[in-house]
């Protein structure tokens, strides 16, 4: 039995959310909530090129037309799961910061990803036509 398009990108997408909050969890969620000490700074830098590279991931798979979404669903079990699971470090209140600069890093996930829906649509019409433009 083959699976049609909207079965496969519905798996794609439920599988964004899941990398999504795997990441989240295991960069940022998984910290000690208050610590003076810089013991993620490894984890918690990772987890921004992770973030890209699987938006982008996750755009070439879906295609150009779901790759939005797809984008949008990477990163927002990060931004819905930071107010409760984000380190607060030393209690010096700058943790707050964390909700508007994952706002916006969704907003760039978005365009990574559709920039991954792109490249595949530019790789079926170079593999399908190689005089293409």
């Amino acid at each position: 039995m083959r699976v049609g398009p909207t079965k496969r990108n519905a798996a794609i997408l439920a599988a964004a959310v899941a990398a999504g909050t795997a990441a989240w969890i295991a960069c940022f969620a998984s910290l000690p909530r208050y610590s003076d000490e810089a013991t993620g700074n490894i984890r918690s830098v990772s987890f921004w090129p992770s973030m890209v590279a699987l938006a982008f991931a996750i755009g070439f798979a879906a295609g150009p037309r779901s790759s939005r979404i797809g984008g949008l669903l990477v990163g927002l079990p990060a931004l819905l799961l930071a107010p409760w699971t984000a380190p607060r470090g030393d209690n010096d209140g700058l943790w707050l910061l964390i909700v508007p600069v994952l706002a916006f890093f969704v907003a760039v996930l978005v365009v990574v990803a559709y920039c991954g829906g792109l490249t595949r649509e530019f790789v079926r019409v170079r593999r399908t036509d190689p005089h293409a433009g």
